[in-house]
């Protein structure tokens, strides 16, 4: 993607970059102040924002996320500073963190200061009067795009660290805190899509994987209601029970064997062993069994049997419900894939789209030129701006003059070839009244302003900044001065 635009959340009042830069938009800041732990005193309408002292001092700046373009999101963000305009009373560091709770600008005092969010950044040097202190904050504002509330920030001096940055209430210098936010812009639209290049023949079709197991059986539906029961014949006649037969006499019952005779007893031994006893004699023979006497005559036969009843219906009863069907086993795993056939040739490529257009370019650095030379009063050039500097740049320029005296030093400012390039030059001492800077375009460029236009034989001559952006077409627009 192309950087497009350099977003700067400026506190009211400051730099009106948004009528000249594409892109670009400017937003005020919701508020700036300072209060003491413990103080009850509102310092919401100073021109300083106090940081750290005999007093403890803590800053507060908050900036409107709001007016960013629709539909902005974070991950058009490509980078973000916050910018203090510095004056020292004992050099050391500070802190940022972010507010957090609520505040507001007017009522804000050390009893009802919001709580120290999270770090920010740790260790900021603050050592030299009339800079710019510089800070990224790019995470923290990714942050809040994406819908963590947004207090601002919250500013702590290290040890006996004491010093002020201009609030946008400053009048000396105009140099209110910024939020500057880098953004990503579209790319340009994709060209035409070539023709589609001929198919390659189909490749052959891969094996057939293996089926699945079969579902579990449904349940079985519940069984028909059973069919009426038929009705029962009617019971035939008993026939007549035959005559019982005479019972035979019994048998005379045969004699008694006599019963054989005892053995005789052996003799008595001495007391010492028994004697062996006697075998036993025989059984006498048992007498013969008398005859059976003869079986009496059969009865009669049994009477004949009755007709048969009629046969009951046998009509079936009705079919049950069907049971539902058992849910569907897991399909089998899908065959290998046959080989792929060989490429078709490729097709011709479509035409390239339109170039979209240049972004704007980003703020990444300072540069400091101290041209302290004595020869660069009146007409005579002090300081020309290379035309190979397309950064957005900030040049300080010596504005002392030193052993000349009064005088006006000249800076030439590049051409102005490069939409959206800005350029801001500041004086390096802010204490001399007697030597200012006249900035010129140079060649047939022109420095608009408003209905004003200047040309390289009449120059923008400001007391302390001037800030300039470039068409692209040969023209500077004056952003403001001072």
């Amino acid at each position: 993607m192309l950087r497009v635009s350099r977003i700067a959340l400026f506190a009211a009042g400051v730099l009106a970059a948004s009528q000249f830069t594409a892109g670009a938009a400017q937003m005020p800041d919701v508020g700036d102040a300072f209060f003491a732990p413990g103080n009850p005193n509102n310092y919401g309408a100073t021109p300083d924002i106090d940081v750290g002292g005999a007093a403890l001092y803590e800053g507060l700046v908050q900036f409107d996320l709001s007016k960013l373009p629709a539909g902005t999101t974070a991950a058009q963000v490509s980078g973000a500073s916050l910018r203090f305009f510095l004056r020292v009373g004992a050099p050391g560091t500070v802190d940022i963190y972010t507010a957090g709770s609520a505040w507001n600008e007017s009522t804000v005092n050390g009893n009802n200061a919001p709580v120290t969010g999270s770090v920010v950044a740790s260790g900021v040097p603050v050592s030299v009067t009339g800079s710019f202190v510089v800070i990224p904050v790019t995470a923290q504002v990714v942050s809040w795009i994406n819908g963590q509330p947004n207090y601002g920030f919250l500013i702590v001096a290290d040890g006996s660290t004491a010093v002020y940055f201009d609030a946008k209430e400053s009048a000396d210098t105009s140099h209110q805190p910024a939020l500057e936010i880098d953004l990503y812009g579209t790319t340009g639209p994709t060209g035409a899509t070539g023709p589609t290049g001929v198919v390659g023949p189909t490749g052959a079709q891969g094996t057939t994987g293996p089926t699945g197991p079969t579902g579990p059986t449904g349940a079985t539906g519940p069984n028909g209601a059973t069919g009426a029961t038929g009705h029962k014949g009617p019971d035939g006649p008993t026939g007549p029970t035959g005559a019982t037969g005479n019972t035979g006499m019994n048998g005379s019952r045969g004699p008694t064997g006599p019963t054989g005779p005892t053995g005789a007893s052996g003799a008595t031994g001495a007391a010492g062993p028994s004697g062996v006893k006697g075998p036993t004699g025989p059984s006498g023979p048992t007498g013969p069994t008398g005859s059976t006497g003869n079986t009496g005559p059969t009865g009669n036969v049994t009477g004949p049997t009755g007709p048969t009843g009629p046969t009951g219906t046998s009509a079936t009863g009705p079919t049950g419900p069907t049971g539902p069907t058992g849910t569907t086993g897991p399909a089998g795993p899908t065959g290998t894939n046959g080989a792929m056939g060989s490429p078709g040739a490729a097709g011709p490529s479509g035409p390239n789209g339109p170039t979209g257009g240049t972004g704007l370019i980003v703020n990444r650095f300072f540069v400091f030129v101290d041209t302290s030379s004595p020869n660069g009063c009146g007409t005579g050039t002090i300081f020309t701006i290379p035309d190979t500097d397309n950064t957005n740049t900030v040049y300080r320029i010596n504005n002392d003059p030193e052993t000349d005296g009064a005088c006006t030093r000249r800076v030439n400012l590049p051409f102005a070839n490069v939409a959206g390039k800005t350029i801001l030059i500041n004086v390096t001492d802010y204490n001399v009244s007697s030597g200012s800077l006249a900035i010129y375009p140079q060649g047939a460029n022109q420095i608009v302003n408003n209905q004003f236009v200047y040309t390289s034989t009449t120059p923008i001559v400001p007391d302390y900044w001037a800030e300039f952006v470039s068409n692209g077409a040969g023209t500077w627009y004056l952003l403001g001065q001072d």
